[in-house]
């Protein structure tokens, strides 16, 4: 009689992770594939050059996506050191292309690394919406991110100079910013009295 092996829901759900990040690999590297073998074999020199910067694009969107990789094992990682590598990929990838500079203020914070690349996704997914709904208006962008301790927690506040929310500002007659913050979990004793780092631009 054959017996049915039993997985818990954390392990399955990091099966179905694991299977989703190597997928998501595959497909990246089989697209730049192609378009390295597009800007090989074409004979136009702009079509070469412009497949090229695609390319580019792709490694840089490569590397955000290993950074964000769910950690394969648990132990302590300087959240901070994780957002300035977060922020560098985000810079090249994304923000420079639009002209939209990021500015980090960021203690030196350990954290388990499940807490840290959870920390980094919300961080991510904040810089996304900021790009895609801060409203610019056509001038340089600015985006802030502070990553702070509040006692025994660690905080990440996200804020851009946008006006993603100039409608709601005249609707309710507020002034409301364009701010998300995110609590990461509890402070490492030997972090609580660590300096805190001035602005820096990337």
């Amino acid at each position: 009689m054959p017996h049915s092996i039993s997985h818990s829901p954390a392990l399955e759900g990091r099966t179905l992770l694991d299977e989703l990040n190597h997928r998501i690999k595959n497909e990246l590297a089989s697209v730049i594939n192609l378009v390295s073998f597009k800007a090989i074999w074409t004979d136009n020199a702009d079509a070469k050059e412009e497949l090229s910067n695609v390319v580019d694009l792709l490694h840089q969107h490569v590397e955000v996506h290993n950074i964000l990789t769910m950690p394969d094992r648990d132990a302590l990682v300087d959240a901070g050191d994780q957002l300035r590598k977060l922020g560098l990929a985000m810079s090249r990838c994304k923000l420079d292309r639009m002209n939209i500079h990021l500015l980090l203020s960021i203690d030196i914070l350990p954290l388990e690394s499940e807490r840290c690349w959870l920390l980094a996704l919300a961080v991510y997914e904040l810089m996304t919406n900021a790009v895609r709904h801060a409203c610019f208006d056509g001038r340089d962008g600015e985006i802030k991110i502070k990553l702070m301790r509040a006692g025994s927690w660690v905080n990440c506040r996200v804020t851009d100079d946008g006006s993603g929310l100039a409608s709601l500002v005249a609707a309710c007659g507020s002034s409301a910013i364009w701010q998300k913050a995110w609590v990461a979990g509890w402070v490492t004793p030997s972090a609580r009295h660590r300096p805190r780092s001035s602005w820096t631009s990337l």
